[in-house]
């Protein structure tokens, strides 16, 4: 996102005209007492009209994105697979968020010199070194892939929706 600060300036007044329209503020999910809409946009709990209207304002602003996909009924039969070699062998959550992430920046790494990343906070630890670790692995496999070192720098910052609105 080229500038998070001009999205923010607009996703702001767009969440309070979106609180105080009568037709949806009866809605639950927007409720300021539910703690959802009121505080930040979640595609996951917005109704139909809130998200046209983000969708509208981000179209107004220079964002891309860029995804991983991993079908969770393998990652089943992965670890599946491989608690059959090791009985001892315990998925985390968090590998597969690390791995993915890392999966995502791998080929990236040529499109700037510098990167500030910022990221959801997961629960109560902080990541930040996980996550930065993640991205050395994807650093090394870009180094790897394509024969170029990359000199980027690259800082994690964890925050959340309610603090960041390109969240």
């Amino acid at each position: 996102m080229a500038d998070p600060a001009a999205l923010e300036r607009d996703l702001t007044p767009l969440r309070m005209e979106l609180l105080a329209d009568p037709y949806l503020k009866r809605i639950p999910s927007v409720l300021r007492a539910r703690r959802k809409t009121a505080l930040a946009f979640h595609t996951k709990d917005d109704p139909p009209e809130v998200r046209y209207r983000v969708f509208q304002a981000l179209m107004a602003h220079d964002v891309r994105l860029a995804a991983v996909i991993r079908d969770k009924n393998r990652v089943v039969v992965d670890v599946r697979a491989r608690n059959a070699i090791d009985l001892h062998y315990r998925d985390r959550e968090n590998n597969l968020y690390d791995a993915l992430v890392s999966h995502l920046f791998k080929s990236g790494f040529h499109e700037a010199d510098h990167f500030k990343m910022l990221f959801t906070r997961r629960g109560e630890k902080d990541r930040t070194a996980a996550l930065q670790q993640a991205l050395e692995h994807a650093r090394l496999a870009y180094e790897r892939n394509f024969g170029v070192a990359s000199r980027h720098t690259a800082k994690v910052i964890p925050s959340s929706p309610r603090e960041n609105a390109a969240l």
